[in-house]
């Protein structure tokens, strides 16, 4: 089943659902303190437009990475926040990749000489 926001799920949120949600139904480990100082560089003007990744969780409690750009639009009565989130996952597992190819030789996936001197330098240090 394809839900209206482009991705699969045995059970996507319904469209009333995803309204009555609130941040920290879809990422626990907010509380309404941390999310107010998430977003107090809005709040006070500081900001246009806060950008990050974090993990969200589905309605089938999985979790997957999520990169969210955050609004604040004070004009509304009351003040409204708009996010757009989207999956990461894809864009993790190409750099999680290019990392290794940098890392690793192709052929036999051990270990190069630029991972060798970078844990070097790391042990050195």
């Amino acid at each position: 089943m394809s839900s209206r926001f482009g991705r699969r799920s045995s059970s996507p949120y319904t469209a009333e659902e995803l309204a009555a949600l609130t941040p920290i139904d879809i990422k626990p480990e907010h509380t309404r303190e941390t999310f107010g100082a998430l977003v107090e560089p809005l709040r006070r003007g500081e900001t246009d437009t806060l950008t990050f990744e974090t993990v969200h969780r589905r309605k089938d409690g999985s979790r997957y990475p999520v990169e969210i750009r955050l609004q604040l639009f004070p004009a509304e009565d009351p003040p409204v926040f708009v996010a757009i989130v989207s999956d990461i996952t894809e864009r993790r597992k190409a750099r999680e990749q290019l990392q290794f190819m940098a890392h690793h030789d192709i052929l036999t996936g051990l270990p190069n000489r630029a991972l060798f001197l970078e844990r070097l330098e790391h042990a050195l240090t």
